[in-house]
């Protein structure tokens, strides 16, 4: 749950962890750091899903998936307010934003067995 003040994008919203692209990193090594960075977590089975419009004139976002079946209320976040695991099922009782909401519905139509 994103932090719900100005100047953030997307504040009070339900959204993934990520953050910006240093200089001279790729997505991928970005999305490595920022998920250790926010959460202390490593995912080695972490793969590039899609690459999205966020709206609002704001640039468009690298997703990347990654399975991970911990206790997100035990995770310490170091930005935002906390982590949590919702079924797809209850996206529009939540405020979310729209590209999450397809990167959800992404990543379920190409997931095996899901």
């Amino acid at each position: 749950l994103r932090d719900n003040i100005d100047g953030i994008c997307w504040p009070g919203h339900w959204s993934f962890l990520g953050g910006r692209v240093e200089s001279g990193e790729t997505p991928y090594e970005a999305i490595t750091r920022e998920l250790h960075e926010e959460a202390g977590l490593v995912l080695p089975d972490l793969r590039s899903l899609a690459t999205l419009q966020q709206g609002n004139g704001r640039a468009d976002i690298e997703v990347f998936t990654a399975s991970w079946d911990g206790d997100a209320a035990g995770i310490p976040v170091t930005e935002g307010i906390m982590l949590a695991h919702f079924h797809p099922r209850i996206l529009p009782r939540l405020r979310v934003p729209p590209w999450c909401v397809e990167a959800i519905r992404l990543d379920a139509a190409t997931a095996p067995g899901r």
